[in-house]
C-alpha cells in the first residue's frame, strides 16, 4: 500500500577462497531502499542477510535493479531485479457541491450521489456524515472493489425558513486524503410552495356585461 514499507532479505554467499568484499549496495528506483552496508568483509563459505525495503511512491507496478559492488574478480558488480506494485484506493465522487431547491419546512427531498473506487484495493469508507442534522446521508459506510461504485441517498429536511449549509464528509483508507472527502451542501427552507393549474387561460370572446368562468385550482 503507498505509504507503508515492505521489507524483503536477500543472501550474499562467498564462495571464494578469500573474504568478500562488500563496498556498497544502491537502487536504480527510490522505491527500494537497500541497507546502508559499506565495507563488509564475509569469511569464504559464509553468509551475510542484506534488506531492501520497497516503499512505493505511486499507484501500478514498480521495477528498479539492486547492485552489490565488492572484490570479486570475475564480477565485481553483481545486479538483483526487483519488482513491486504500489496499491492504494482511491476514492471519487460524482459532485463536490450539491445545492437542493427551495423546499418547504418539515418536508423531505432527496439526491443520489455516485461513490466510486479508481484505484487498485479495496475502498473502505469508514464515515459518511453530515456536519447538520438537516443533510442526512445513507448509508453510513460502504466497502468498494476496483472499479466498482455505489449510491449515497442524501435527503434535506429543513427546520426553519432560512438558507442551509452544511458539509458531508466521507472518510476512507485513500491516503491521499487523510483528512477525507467532502461535498459542500446547501439547501433553502420556505413556506407552502404554491402554484396554480391551469398557469394561464384564455376566456376568449366574451360579450360586454355578460361573464364567463372558470376553474384554476391552487395547491
Amino acid at each position: 500500500l503507498l505509504g507503508q514499507n515492505k521489507k524483503l532479505q536477500f543472501t550474499i554467499l562467498s564462495r571464494g577462497n578469500i573474504p568478500l568484499k562488500i563496498s556498497s549496495l544502491s537502487s536504480s528506483d527510490s522505491s527500494f531502499l537497500p541497507d546502508t552496508i559499506k565495507d563488509i568483509s564475509i569469511s569464504p563459505g559464509d553468509s551475510q542477510l542484506v534488506q531492501v525495503s520497497f516503499l512505493p511512491l505511486k499507484m501500478g507496478s514498480a521495477k528498479g535493479n539492486l547492485t552489490v559492488q565488492s572484490n570479486a574478480r570475475l564480477n565485481s558488480l553483481q545486479s538483483v531485479e526487483l519488482n513491486g506494485r504500489g496499491m492504494a484506493a482511491r476514492l471519487s465522487l460524482s459532485l463536490d457541491t450539491l445545492l437542493f431547491d427551495s423546499v418547504r419546512v418539515g418536508s423531505t427531498i432527496k439526491h443520489n450521489i455516485i461513490v466510486t473506487n479508481k484505484g487498485n484495493y479495496v475502498l473502505r469508507i469508514k464515515g459518511i456524515s453530515s456536519d447538520s442534522a438537516q443533510f442526512v446521508p445513507s448509508p453510513g459506510s460502504m466497502n468498494l472493489n476496483t472499479g466498482k461504485s455505489d449510491t449515497v441517498s442524501l435527503s434535506f429536511t429543513p427546520n426553519r425558513l432560512d438558507s442551509i449549509h452544511g458539509k458531508l464528509t466521507f472518510t476512507s483508507n485513500d491516503s491521499s486524503d487523510r483528512s477525507g472527502k467532502h461535498i459542500f451542501l446547501s439547501g433553502v427552507g420556505v413556506h407552502s410552495v404554491i402554484g396554480a393549474i391551469p398557469r394561464s387561460h384564455d376566456f376568449g370572446r366574451v360579450r360586454i356585461d355578460s361573464s364567463k368562468d372558470c376553474t384554476i385550482t391552487i395547491g
